[in-house]
């Protein structure tokens, strides 16, 4: 996870106490006389407006994960039944694939190139990544999914930055 990611989620997790910390200090400075009134004032003020655009952005950012987890989970339940198929399948691992296998597959990798991206932009939670990220590695343990995948990563260059 990028920095400014973990500064971002650093933010939505403290901005409550942040704020008040800021605003108490500037209290305190107007108090003791190290501040005039009108600057504790307008640091009170920034302290609040600092406060509403955090909340507001971290309420923007949870809806905008909300209907990208449901848009990609739904994505994915339409694929599951095949790719579970297509995993268990004992098949050698030199063996092509059918044009519907492949179909899904590429369905598949499109679907985790797209939650890599927003995962990787700071929209996906690192904990639903993480769970992603090893329903990736286990359908990959089967070889000729594998093979494919790495060709296409390849060949490619395809998927937004993924890479295994």
């Amino acid at each position: 996870m990028a920095v400014s990611h973990r500064i971002k989620r650093f933010l939505f997790k403290w901005y409550a106490l942040i704020a008040v910390l800021v605003f108490a200090a500037a209290m305190l400075f107007a108090i003791f006389g190290k501040l005039h009134w009108k600057q504790s004032a307008a640091i009170a003020a920034g302290a609040y407006a600092f406060a509403f655009a955090v909340q507001k952005q971290n309420l923007e950012e949870t809806q905008l994960f909300k209907e990208l987890f449901e848009q990609f989970n739904t994505r994915y339940d339409v694929l599951n039944d095949e790719l579970n198929r297509i995993y268990f399948d004992k098949q050698p691992a030199d063996k092509p694939f059918t044009d519907d296998e492949r179909e899904t597959l590429c369905k598949y990798f499109n679907l985790c190139g797209e939650e890599w991206l927003y995962a990787e932009k700071g929209f996906i939670c690192p904990e639903v990544w993480r769970a992603w990220e090893n329903g990736m590695k286990f359908l990959r343990k089967n070889p000729r999914i594998k093979r494919l995948w790495d060709e296409d990563l390849k060949d490619n260059e395809s998927y937004y930055g993924l890479n295994f």
